[in-house]
């Protein structure tokens, strides 16, 4: 029963959000329209910028759970590619100037964590210092966060070309952070 209060507010945030931006979107209106209550509301989120955080987060874990039943790791980072792209638009209509910094943070966060579930799916041993995994995790994030970012994903071949340049690139610093003999063979 809960899960469904909360999909049924980011439901009708998403639809509210199609003819404005989310930011322009009250919590009284969102829980007149959900019919619910707002102490029904404040118990799943704090404000509609945390309920857009949770559809961008569910949405992510969808793309995570379909990366692993994927090919190889280009298609996965494709994969990935595509859906994180779907949620730019929603994180956009809510980047209103005070909350600019918290929804580019729910973008980076989400494609780190979707970065780290991906190494830890791999199932390959990694021989690399907690700290230099968090340096690598944070610098690929912000790269594939730019890369979306910059819509440089116009038809499928852009999208397997740009997830083989992230693979490689992910290849590249994992092998350099940790020494001979892991080879950066980590995806």
């Amino acid at each position: 029963m809960s899960g469904d209060k909360k999909q049924l507010i980011a439901d009708t945030l998403l639809r509210l959000g199609e003819t404005r931006g989310i930011d322009k979107i009250t919590v009284k209106e969102l829980v007149e329209c959900c019919g619910i209550s707002r102490q029904t509301f404040y118990y799943h989120f704090q404000d509609t910028l945390d309920v857009v955080e949770w559809i961008v987060q569910c949405r992510l874990e969808e793309a995570v759970q379909l990366s692993v039943r994927s090919g190889g790791p280009e298609e996965t980072i494709e994969g990935f590619l595509r859906s994180a792209e779907l949620s730019i638009p929603l994180i956009n209509k809510a980047n209103c100037l005070q909350r600019k910094s918290r929804a580019d943070q729910i973008l980076l966060d989400a494609v780190r964590s979707y970065l780290l579930q991906m190494l830890i799916y791999s199932g390959r041993r990694m021989e690399i210092a907690a700290d230099e995994l968090q340096a690598l995790l944070d610098f690929c994030a912000g790269g594939v966060v730019t890369a979306i970012k910059r819509k440089q994903c116009h038809s499928d071949e852009d999208y397997r070309r740009l997830a083989a340049r992230i693979v490689a690139m992910i290849r590249s610093c994992i092998a350099s952070c940790s020494g001979p003999d892991n080879q950066g063979r980590i995806i």
